[in-house]
């Protein structure tokens, strides 16, 4: 997390209750974001957070260097222990521990390199490699319990790094007659505009490896550090900020309160983060820590330094610590109900509570704890979460293994899937061809596509065609970009260009499309741009834009010879279903939820796109709907007759696949009569 609640905040030597404030306003809006309420931008309260780090800590070591003209970092980093480690290991032994039965076995591996991570300060980094796999089916990162400890980790590394940047600077000062303040604030701004340029190429895409930029900077410390040179720079002002009077100050309270709250009441997941935007709600914090050292310090005080408001700022580091699991773990047990995550993150307050008064402030506030027991608490404290990870990960072998996980066995890969971002996306991946060919069938679109692959094979070789599959995932095969949670997919729309040709060059005899089309039209964090640069938003726009762009594609393969069949999506399980998904503790006794949705209603979510499939399609492609075909009876469930039908909950397994043999089979002999 951020700045530890609880340690004081600083002002010319006194408590700032106004920062006690601001850190339970920060974990509120992060909490209210996580349980899905009110602030659809609160993940901005991890900015807040590390921006009052950067202040405390900067105003604590510019004091210790003005009083002794060094810094103590044994002194430091054993404070940091007492404050940070405990706590933090209670609640990675207790997740780890609970997750061989609250979790799914997909997700356990990512559980335990998680918390081992957090433990040894490197969970972000670990997180972002994870993010940047370009794994399609890997578990959603919604589903770790210990995500969040991502910031945690970028926190600590500051700890690592900051300490000595200051007091070298501080020390060169002195030794060559400059100002030592001039000096720390010169290696500060070089630092934070260093930074400050890693975020913003790496989140707008300037600086982009592996297509990953905006992964990257993220979750990574150098891309985050300016934020905490931020507050750090508030600090080495504040003797200049004492002279200002109370109306610029009230500037600054306002303008930054401002920020803050429209941040977090107008930013989304889709917001381009941590580039520009980021910029509001720093500087925003940055006015609001500001105010509170001029001569406004009194109205701070009294408004962010309301007794329950600090209470809770106390409590923010081990709320933001236990909110988080005990969300994931209930939603995973209660995925049907809406309101669960509010309810979990209400109750998390319990165990934050019980582990402020039990662990946190006996260990922070000992008089008996010696610099060695400090140094072994922390040891301790690394090293159990370690061995708690490692029994997470023996469990989860013995669990894959359980008799009782075997209808949820992954089904074999097919082999002919690639992402967006692979180097050969536009390449062949796979081709079956038939002893006596008639000619080729080309399976081409996205991991929609991909999935009917076992009955396009069938369908091909029936019709005496040689089968090639050509999917590429993420990519409807149509001339627009998807832009989704501001993610730009220009690598689909290259190796679409590249297979357009190719399509056009050697025209097969048929070409089946399919793709996601409905998950694109309904989610509202998707846009679409078009080749004339036109951005397409909302439902009714995309539904324009799409079908446009279908019917040119449509044309252009037309206009070649060949003939096309268009499969329509799949019925649509609860949203971030997965077989491996499912609590292990509910697997092993043989007690699965069902995550089936009712059939009119999942008809009711594919009609949009299989109109637009429809209206493109007249005339030009053969459609195939394989909805009464997969869901033939309510609700539409992931098991039919014991096979498993689904392998997550928007697409089809093998077996699931060759249910669709016969209607596309008589798919094929359609086109061909045309």
């Amino acid at each position: 997390m951020m700045q530890q609640p609880g340690v004081p905040g600083v002002r010319q030597g006194r408590f700032r209750p106004d920062i006690q404030g601001l850190r339970a306003v920060a974990v509120l809006l992060v909490v209210a974001y996580h349980a899905g309420v009110v602030f659809p931008g609160g993940y901005i309260g991890v900015d807040v957070f590390f921006v009052l780090s950067g202040y405390v800590i900067a105003r604590t070591l510019l004091d210790e260097l003005a009083e002794t003209g060094r810094v103590s970092f044994s002194r430091f980093y054993l404070r940091r222990i007492k404050r940070l480690l405990p706590a933090l290991a209670v609640v990675l032994i207790v997740v780890l521990l609970g997750g061989i039965l609250l979790t799914g076995a997909g997700v356990q591996p990512v559980l335990a390199r998680t918390g081992i991570g957090a433990s040894l300060l490197n969970a972000n980094t670990y997180l972002a490699s994870q993010a940047a796999s370009g794994d399609y089916f890997a578990p959603r990162s919604e589903a770790n319990p210990l995500l969040h400890t991502w910031s945690l980790s970028v926190e600590e590394q500051f700890y690592l790094v900051f300490p000595a940047a200051v007091a070298g600077a501080w020390a060169l000062g002195r030794r060559t007659g400059r100002s030592s303040v001039a000096l720390v604030a010169v290696v500060l701004g070089i630092g934070a505009a260093v930074s400050a340029g890693l975020a913003w190429a790496l989140t707008a895409r300037a600086i982009d490896p592996g297509g990953f930029g905006p992964t990257i900077a993220f979750y990574t410390a150098p891309a985050r550090a300016w934020e905490f040179a931020a507050g750090a720079m508030v600090a080495l002002a504040a003797p200049q900020l004492a002279s200002f009077g109370r109306r610029l100050g009230a500037t600054a309270a306002i303008g930054g309160a401002v920020a803050v709250v429209g941040s977090a009441l107008l930013f989304t997941a889709a917001t381009p983060f941590p580039g520009l935007a980021a910029w509001i709600p720093v500087l925003g914090t940055v006015g609001l820590v500001a105010a509170g050292d001029t001569r406004l310090a009194s109205v701070t005080d009294a408004w962010l330094g309301w007794q329950p408001l600090r209470y809770l700022g106390d409590l923010s580091y081990g709320w933001y610590l236990w909110h988080w699991p005990l969300i994931v773990f209930a939603t995973a047990l209660w995925p049907t109900t809406s309101w669960v995550p509010v309810v979990a993150a209400i109750v998390s307050l319990g165990p934050t509570m019980a582990s402020y008064q039990l662990v946190e402030n006996p260990i922070r506030f000992s008089p008996t704890l010696t610099p060695v027991r400090v140094v072994a608490v922390g040891l301790v404290g690394v090293a159990v979460p370690v061995v708690a990870g490692v029994a997470l990960i023996a469990a989860n072998d013995r669990i894959r293994s359980s008799d009782a996980l075997d209808a949820f066995a992954d089904e074999p890969d097919r082999g002919c899937f690639v992402d967006a971002r692979s180097p050969d996306a536009a390449g062949t991946r796979c081709r079956f061809d038939t002893a006596e060919s008639a000619g080729t069938a080309v399976l081409i679109g996205d991991s929609n596509a991909w999935h009917v692959t076992e009955a396009f094979v069938a369908g091909a070789h029936g019709a005496d065609l040689d089968a090639e599959v050509a999917t590429v995932g993420r990519c409807p095969f149509v001339d627009l970009v998807i832009i989704e949670r501001g993610e730009d997919h220009s690598a689909c729309a290259a190796a679409n260009a590249i297979q357009r040709e190719r399509l056009v060059d050697e025209p097969p005899t048929i070409v089946v499309l399919s793709s996601a089309v409905d998950l694109y039209l309904d989610d509202p964090e998707v846009t679409f741009r078009s080749p004339d640069g036109e951005i397409h938003a909302g439902v009714a726009a995309k539904e324009a834009a799409f079908e446009a762009a279908l019917v040119r594609t449509l044309d252009e393969l037309q206009a070649s010879g060949t003939r096309v069949i268009s499969v329509a999506p799949v019925p649509r399980l609860r949203e971030g279903w997965t077989p491996n998904s499912e609590p292990s503790g509910r697997v092993l006794r043989g007690d699965t939820e069902s995550v089936g949705v009712a059939r009119a209603e999942a008809q009711a979510r594919q009609a949009t796109a299989l109109a637009v499939l429809e209206r493109a399609s007249a005339g030009r492609a053969v459609v195939l709907d394989p909805f009464d075909t997969i869901c033939p009876t309510s609700p539409c469930e992931p098991f039919d007759d014991d096979e498993l039908v689904f392998i997550d909950w928007s697409h089809l397994s093998a077996t699931g696949s060759r249910r669709l043999t016969a209607p596309l089979a008589a798919a094929f002999d359609q086109a061909l009569a045309a």
